[in-house]
């Protein structure tokens, strides 16, 4: 009888420890209210839309005031799914990364070096040299909060998106509302 209640108290201490290390749901919320803008939502392509817009209107004459609501509807549908995803992804890496990652993390998004590490990767990207200053902001800055490591993770399970059922389904559900309004407006695709 002893064994079995060492076991389960080691059982329970484990259960314990590990709990304290994955972030709580109101920390990792926190840090996405914390994001910017665009980390969590994607932009309407507006210049697909004028243009599919255009190829249907030439196959549908008279009809582009009823293929611009349809092709509004499928990309607003179309960006929500890509943003579930993006949120599902963000949860997951910070799931993964722990609470002290995640405050950290969360600390970075809310404080002014953000803005500044925001300044010196578009600088950067744009490929313009920092200084040595700048460069030294840059260390700093990953030195301390975990940054490098939620974009690596983040990257990594964005790159296979399309093989997360919640949204290939999303994204056929969106074809699928598309195609239907276009049955019944009677516009032609092909």
């Amino acid at each position: 009888m002893t064994r079995i209640f060492t076991f389960a108290a080691i059982l329970s201490l484990m259960a314990t420890s590990s709990a304290a290390q994955a972030p709580a749901v109101p920390a990792i919320d926190r840090l996405i209210a914390a994001l910017p803008d665009s980390e969590t939502h994607s932009p309407v392509d507006r210049a697909r839309i004028e243009s599919d817009l255009a190829r249907l209107s030439a196959l549908n004459p008279g009809k582009s005031d009823a293929i611009r609501p349809i092709l509004e509807a499928e990309e607003l549908c179309g960006t929500r799914a890509v943003e579930a995803a993006t949120l599902k992804v963000i949860r997951e890496v910070a799931t993964l990364m722990g609470a002290q990652k995640v405050a950290r993390l969360t600390a970075l998004y809310e404080s002014e070096d953000s803005r500044l590490l925001d300044r010196l990767m578009t600088k950067s990207g744009s490929g313009d040299s920092l200084s040595d200053a700048e460069v030294g902001e840059m260390g700093r800055i990953f030195a301390t909060y975990p940054f490098a490591e939620f974009r690596s993770g983040t990257r990594e399970r964005s790159a296979v998106i399309d093989q997360n059922q919640d949204f290939v389904a999303a994204v056929l559900q969106c074809n699928a509302a598309r195609d239907a309004a276009y049955r019944r407006a009677r516009i032609r695709t092909e």
